[in-house]
């Protein structure tokens, strides 16, 4: 049975308890802090000993604005309107019909949550004979390979070791990346120099448009590379290309999502669903709206309005955060005039992150505590890592409205998706509509069932109406209401 949320979660709590809860979380800080002194004081004498120190992380190049829409743009011309595109068989069900007509292997980039569900879908799907997990830590690749049932074959590999990891991803026939969203464009260079195929579960706009820059030769190459597949970024970006084919105009479209805790904790009321990195770059990195028309950028945590979902899950909370919208305002604004995302939470949460984010722990500008330099990004990860539960139960709720014209008529599409902790595999929502998603994208990939070649936005490339119904397949069912006057 599904557990029952906590329906008395407070939806505003008192100034004081306010206050008490700040105080322990900054009094925890303190001792983490003296921590890492300690540990970046071992780590820096004995970093000589490792040619690949953290200060030496690869980071990736932002791109400006401009040049990204204009990579994306050059695309619309080629891949619009995409056609639509029957399935015959099952990926799933290995008792039916394959996609594949040749042995397929498919290579997993990280052994974390979001990897772990997309080895867990990959090794029971039909038609993909083996899959390679790679992790820095190679004991996480080896307890996930576990679950593969003979078909995951377990490697160690360090993503910055460009050579490394283009031998890894030769003669596979597709690439799923479930690392740092920050190694996404050095992994799309191996994956063009390879030649492989190859999706990711993104989270950064600035990131998304450096990817997008390389169109060109991944073109000349004759690969595909997705970013940002997975719940959000990914899934509201195929409903609405699904939305598109259907109807004539699109005059607005909102789009609302998250991943919560079954049972909330105060005082955030939240759990790590995801890298924790991932998610202070939600709430700190400007967000892509559409409005009139025009693409305008605005700051995460704005926009806070109340939203109700059905059920005892009531009434909660959204802002703007950034990235859930992924390329939509740039593909898709000559054909919609507005449309924006914003992330779901319990009631109260946006102002706690927002206090937190004005006080600078979000800063990736080094300060000096104790005679060593210390990001307070960082910090802010690991308290996060550390104060929040990663391991309960929790739900994933998204609906994408799209208002508009269908048949000469004002119609009104509804998509809504809520998903669960899976009880019996222990997989939870976040993992299972983030890595089961990215899943089906990479073995459309590696099946061909993805014809346009190039870095190419998911809305441009995936077949929308296939897309759903492996989704439908996996106990992922997305609901649609039409309403039309």
């Amino acid at each position: 049975m599904r557990a029952k949320l906590n329906t008395n979660a407070p939806a505003k709590m008192a100034p004081t308890m306010e206050r008490n809860t700040i105080r322990a979380f900054f009094s925890r800080a303190s001792c983490l802090i003296l921590f890492i002194i300690e540990a970046k004081t071992k780590y820096v004498k004995n970093a000589g000993a490792r040619p690949e120190t953290r200060d030496h992380r690869l980071r990736s190049e932002v791109r400006t604005k401009e040049s990204g829409e204009g990579a994306i743009c050059a695309q619309q011309q080629l891949l619009m309107p995409m056609p639509r595109m029957k399935v015959s068989g099952s990926i799933v069900d290995k008792s039916g019909p394959s996609l594949y007509t040749r042995a397929v292997r498919i290579l997993v980039l990280g052994a974390g949550m979001m990897g772990t569900a997309a080895v867990y879908d990959l090794a029971r799907s039909a038609g993909v004979d083996e899959i390679v997990v790679a992790d820095l830590d190679f004991y996480k690749a080896k307890r996930i390979a576990e679950l593969g049932h003979g078909k995951v074959r377990p490697e160690r590999l360090d993503v910055q070791d460009v050579e490394g990891t283009k031998r890894l991803m030769a003669g596979c026939d597709s690439v799923l990346s479930s690392v740092d969203y920050s190694y996404n464009g050095l992994l799309t260079k191996c994956s063009i120099a390879v030649g492989v195929n190859m999706c990711d579960l993104g989270g950064s706009n600035n990131v998304v448009r450096q990817q997008l820059q390389l169109h060109d030769q991944a073109l000349e190459r004759g690969i595909t590379a997705i970013p940002d597949c997975g719940l959000a970024p990914g899934i509201p970006s195929i409903l609405v290309s699904l939305a598109a084919h259907r109807m004539e105009a699109i005059e607005d479209v909102s789009i609302r999502g998250g991943g919560l805790p079954q049972d909330p904790i105060p005082p955030l009321n939240y759990a790590i669903v995801f890298s924790p990195r991932g998610l202070i770059n939600e709430y700190t990195e400007k967000a892509s709206i559409l409005r009139d028309g025009k693409i305008k950028e605005v700051d995460a945590l704005d926009g806070l309005e109340r939203i109700t979902f059905p059920g005892p899950i009531g009434e909660l909370e959204a802002f703007y955060t950034s990235g859930g919208a992924s390329t939509l305002p740039q593909t898709m604004r000559e054909r919609i005039a507005n449309l924006d995302y914003k992330t779901v939470r319990y009631a109260g949460h946006c102002e706690l992150i927002r206090a937190m984010i004005q006080l600078g722990m979000a800063s990736s500008e080094s300060i000096e505590v104790g005679g060593v330099l210390i990001r307070p990004v960082d910090l802010f990860s690991e308290l996060l890592s550390k104060n929040l539960p990663a391991n309960g139960k929790d739900l994933v709720l998204l609906r994408v409205t799209v208002v508009g014209t269908m048949k000469g008529k004002a119609c009104t599409l509804v998509y809504e998706l809520t998903d669960y902790y899976d009880e019996k595999t222990q997989l939870t929502a976040m993992m299972r509509t983030t890595g089961f998603p990215a899943s089906i994208i990479a073995q459309m990939l590696a099946s061909g069932r993805i014809e346009p070649k190039g870095v190419v936005p998911q809305e441009l490339s995936v077949p929308p109406e296939e897309f759903v119904e492996e989704l439908k397949k996996r106990g992922i069912a997305i609901r649609e209401t039409e309403s039309v006057e």
